[in-house]
């Protein structure tokens, strides 16, 4: 809400649609929610700079607190204390400003690594209609170029949370068969859920049964972590 209001209020293009939505909406609902439309649009202009800043500052807040969260787990399953009782109070407060510090840098690569997600997405797009015009490759265009994508980014995260939230350093040859198998199950939990979604019940026992479905899911996604950081911490202990 807080960039379209930054889009409306700097932009001639995002202000020129939204005159012709206020038209759109005149014309078939009436001047009275128009009015009210065009007052709620004149206050997220009003407060966007302000609302973009709390929302930045809140997220990477939160963000990097999963992350840090993520890392004194990593601690855990690697049998090290966390930086608060692992030794002086010098020592520990340099490794909790150290671990704040990686906390925001792994927000900051995990936003830069949407947009390159982002870009992969257009790219495909593309290509899908450029060969869509083909009549051999009509049918399965979109589904070939689109398949390897998913399966790269998955692998590509979780090979980055794996070499980067230990409290060891790991060789990516410690971490590329964990990422691997984790992207598959990724893709794999991903595509279910989306079958789910498609096929399941939309009345109010179908929302209650969503919610657990997506309870079901997180800890999916918790579990598939963790097995593939332990499967990390055996490869790179393993005698050689």
């Amino acid at each position: 809400l807080a960039t379209l209001g930054l889009l409306l209020r700097f932009s001639e293009t995002a202000a020129a649609a939204e005159q012709q939505v206020l038209r759109a909406v005149e014309s078939n609902f009436g001047p009275e929610l128009t009015i009210a439309i065009d007052g709620l649009l004149s206050r997220l202009q009003e407060g966007s700079l302000i609302a973009i800043g709390v929302s930045v500052i809140g997220l990477l807040i939160t963000a990097a607190a999963l992350f840090r969260h993520l890392r004194i787990s990593f601690r855990a399953l690697w049998k090290q204390a966390p930086p608060l009782v692992s030794g002086s109070m010098r020592s520990a407060v340099r490794e909790t400003v150290l671990e704040q510090v990686k906390a925001f840098a792994m927000v900051l690569t995990a936003g830069a690594l949407l947009i390159v997600t982002l870009g992969f997405i257009a790219v495909v797009h593309w290509l899908s209609g450029l060969f869509s015009a083909l009549p051999r490759f009509s049918d399965t265009a979109g589904w070939l170029l689109a398949l390897p994508i998913p399966l790269i980014l998955a692998t590509l995260t979780f090979g980055l949370l794996f070499k980067f939230l230990p409290p060891v350093p790991l060789a990516w040859r410690h971490v590329w068969l964990a990422a691997l198998l984790c992207g598959i199950a990724w893709i794999v939990g991903a595509d279910l859920l989306a079958l789910y979604a498609s096929f399941g019940d939309n009345s109010a026992y179908g929302a209650i049964g969503g919610l657990f479905v997506v309870m079901l899911w997180m800890k999916f996604v918790s579990q598939v972590l963790f097995y593939g950081a332990e499967l990390c911490k055996v490869v790179a202990t393993a005698p050689s």
